[in-house]
């Protein structure tokens, strides 16, 4: 077995993630590069788990219990494949990404700050895309047969139709929107001092009444008349059969980042200090044993029983059969078979 040297990139190096190898080598160096790729191809059964990365992931999206993305801090994107472990993909960025919507494994785009936009197509790597707006992008959806929706600072609203460019959509709003959702038809926007905002039949962006002023930074939609939303100070609403958004009752204070709904009897809600409640079978929201005082950032569920939760340090949670939330401790793979003295230079 050979000796595993962990290595983190400086700022100004470049940054190569050979897949085959499970590895994120940093260098400047083309022939060193080259050295390790040949290094790692010959000893690719060989490599190293880290447990405990410091890079924050933002958001992740499950395809399925076995195949997803995360993307995080300093443009860190993982991928699972198959049930197996989290890999690092190459990355075009290193700006925080902050949200991630994929149709399959092979499609999908991920946004974050200054208006970064990527995107994936046909298993390629991962590119920047031209973005209209300079105002970081907190939130991105895929509607099936619809395209992708995209908001952020400033009350930002984008639209892709599945074509070469996005379009500015006007936002009835100036405040940050931190999350939308919905689907062919209707969309739900949130975001600072508890804004609410709502698209449908192609009408433009209209307020919506919302019951708070605390800020919401995640909202989940499964249907057009049914939804939660989830922000400070613990706070959830709901929207029943198409009435007025109203508040629920919470287990707790803690700000809630994300809440995921699979119906709109069962869901679940993570945020600050590792909190995760889950609502089930209609049954008031309940706090759920966690495993971590991470805060959680992002929740993404296949059904009630299987999903995935990620958060600040790199943490990934992983819930299977409906048992009790585990960490996935092999977010990333190290493999460095020889010496890199040349990085330093």
């Amino acid at each position: 077995m050979n000796t595993f040297i962990k290595y983190r990139c400086s700022r100004g190096r470049f940054a190569l993630a050979i897949l085959l190898g499970f590895s994120l080598i940093c260098s400047t160096s083309a022939s060193l590069r080259k050295a390790v790729f040949k290094e790692v191809m010959k000893n690719r059964d060989d490599y190293q788990f880290e447990c405990n990365p410091s890079t924050s992931l933002y958001s992740v999206s499950m395809i399925s219990d076995g195949f997803g993305n995360a993307v995080g801090e300093n443009g860190t994107i993982l991928v699972r494949t198959n049930g197996q472990s989290w890999e690092v993909q190459a990355s075009p960025t290193t700006q925080t990404l902050y949200s991630v919507a994929m149709a399959s494994i092979y499609f999908g785009k991920a946004v974050g700050k200054g208006g970064i936009i990527l995107n994936r197509s046909n298993g390629e790597a991962w590119q920047v895309e031209t973005s209209p707006t300079k105002n970081t992008l907190f939130s991105v959806i895929l509607v099936v047969n619809e395209g992708y929706w995209a908001v952020g600072e400033g009350g930002t609203i984008l639209f892709n139709p599945f074509s070469d460019s996005w379009q500015v959509v006007t936002s009835p709003v100036s405040n940050t929107l931190f999350s939308i959702s919905g689907g062919i038809g209707y969309k739900v926007a949130v975001g600072e001092g508890g804004n609410i905002i709502g698209y449908q039949n192609e009408q433009p962006w209209q307020v919506q009444t919302s019951p708070t002023t605390q800020t919401l930074y995640s909202v989940s939609m499964h249907s057009a008349n049914f939804g939660h939303a989830v922000g400070e100070s613990g706070t959830i609403l709901r929207r029943d059969d198409g009435q007025p958004w109203k508040v629920q009752t919470s287990p707790t204070t803690n700000i809630l980042y994300s809440v995921f709904m699979n119906s709109d009897s069962f869901g679940h809600a993570v945020g600050e200090g590792g909190v995760i409640l889950r609502r089930a079978d209609g049954q008031p929201w309940q706090a759920q044993t966690n495993p971590t005082t991470n805060t959680l950032r992002s929740v993404s569920m296949n059904s009630d029983a299987f999903g995935h939760a990620v958060g600040e340090g790199g943490i990934i949670l992983q819930r299977t059969d409906g048992a009790s939330w585990q960490p996935n401790c092999i977010a990333y793979k190290f493999f460095i078979p020889i010496v890199l003295k040349s990085i330093s230079q």
